[in-house]
């Protein structure tokens, strides 16, 4: 494969990745946030082994 056609690729995933990073710490910062809010309302009963994936499906109901 020519290192001409390799190069635009290499980057192209290597920014995918960083945009992937960066929507995850998003999303954790939310889901972190909800939790809080739940926690204070003493809704949460989210655990640290499940927390992501609840907490991500009711982010728009908690996080105006």
């Amino acid at each position: 494969m020519d290192t001409a056609t390799a190069e635009p690729a290499r980057g192209l995933a290597h920014k995918g990745a960083k945009k992937a990073e960066k929507l995850r710490r998003i999303q954790y910062a939310l889901n972190y946030r909800v939790r809080q809010i739940d926690d204070l309302k003493g809704l949460s009963r989210l655990t640290k082994r499940d927390k992501p994936f609840p907490a991500r499906l009711r982010v728009r109901e908690t996080v105006p």
